[in-house]
């Protein structure tokens, strides 16, 4: 570890690294109500149909009407205005 970084530097920067891959490889979605950040991997993940988007999966924050398992053939990949 470099001198000074604390194990939350090491973490971030791992989960930095990870965060693309995981989500272009269909292993998790891109959280867009912060952050606009893999959009463009989900969306290549889910034309190539890997991971999460061979099942009929949803996100965590979606539920009941919206949620995404309701309506295959919408993507919750939206980047939502700034407040």
């Amino acid at each position: 570890m470099i001198e000074g970084a604390t194990a939350t530097d090491a973490l971030s920067r791992a989960v930095r690294r990870l965060a693309p891959i995981m989500v272009r490889e269909g292993m998790a979605w891109a959280f867009v109500r912060y952050s606009g950040d893999y959009v463009d991997e989900e969306a290549r993940a889910k034309a190539d149909q890997l991971g999460i988007d061979t099942r009929r999966c949803a996100p965590p924050w979606g539920s009941g009407e919206d949620n995404v398992a309701n309506k295959p053939n919408e993507s919750h990949a939206q980047v939502l205005p700034q407040a």
